[in-house]
């Protein structure tokens, strides 16, 4: 099953999903704006950053984070909160500041200021640096993830394609795609076959979560040669919820936890 048809199934089960899918439908219309524009978004002195820590954003960020604040709370999602921090310029840079260095402080002061949903703050503001993340990847894309987080971004890495018999871990956020061992767990190393599981979907095969008995840490995994190419790793995770509900179930975390 394509993941369009899965999340219009989980969306008639759970009509709470149609949020989600409006708020990944924003971020992909706002850096696809971004990438045809072809802004400046990864300069520092002139030259194209390699690494999250030379990213300028004074000349860019604000503007570009305002306006995806504002079409965020036009679609009537937490309207009130977001268009009083987006009115707050320094506040708007410092949360920028905070999603490229990793640094949670300012996130949890500003969602607790604001009454707003801590992971909707973080959605909306790091939506903006993705083309920036996309272009760093781009740059270090033999790099290897680590301790289970993406090394572009630092995320946790919570997806998985199989393709050509070949294995490779996505991150949901910049895009990245890592060539990783078949038999790997991203999050502590374990490469015994003998102490890694795979739970197969009775009607989809295509769809697996993959786990380590060893940190019981998994990810969600799905086959590329038959549901055809994950461009939209957001929708591969929105339309797989039901696969971490069933992790839950078997007392797994995701990476990051």
């Amino acid at each position: 099953m394509k993941l369009e048809d899965r999340l219009v199934t989980l969306q008639k089960q759970n009509p709470k999903l149609a949020v989600l899918d409006a708020l990944r439908r924003l971020r992909a219309a706002s850096v696809a704006e971004q990438e045809v524009n072809s802004l400046p978004f990864a300069r520092k002195n002139g030259r194209h950053a390699n690494f999250l820590a030379e990213l300028e954003l004074e000349s860019w960020y604000p503007a570009l984070a305002a306006k995806f604040c504002g079409a965020v709370a036009a679609a009537g999602i937490e309207n009130d909160a977001l268009r009083e921090i987006r009115k707050n310029k320094s506040l708007v840079l410092e949360l920028g500041r905070a999603i490229t260095q990793n640094s949670v402080g300012t996130l949890d002061s500003t969602a607790k200021n604001f009454k707003i949903d801590r992971a909707l703050l973080l959605f909306v503001f790091e939506t903006p640096l993705i083309p920036a993340f996309k272009e760093i990847a781009l740059k270090n894309k033999n790099a290897l993830p680590k301790e289970g987080k993406c090394p572009v971004c630092g995320r946790p890495l919570s997806l998985g394609v199989y393709k050509d018999r070949k294995r490779y871990l996505l991150c949901k956020l910049c895009g990245a795609r890592y060539h990783v061992d078949l038999f790997w767990c991203p999050k502590c190393g374990n490469r015994d076959a003998g102490k890694l599981g795979f739970i197969f979907l009775e009607d989809e095969p295509e769809f697996r979560i993959d786990y380590c008995f060893l940190c019981n840490t998994y990810i969600k995994a799905a086959d590329e040669d038959i549901i055809g190419a994950v461009d939209d790793p957001l929708l591969f995770d929105i339309a797989t919820l039901d696969l971490d509900a069933l992790a839950r179930e078997k007392k797994l975390n995701l990476p990051g936890e």
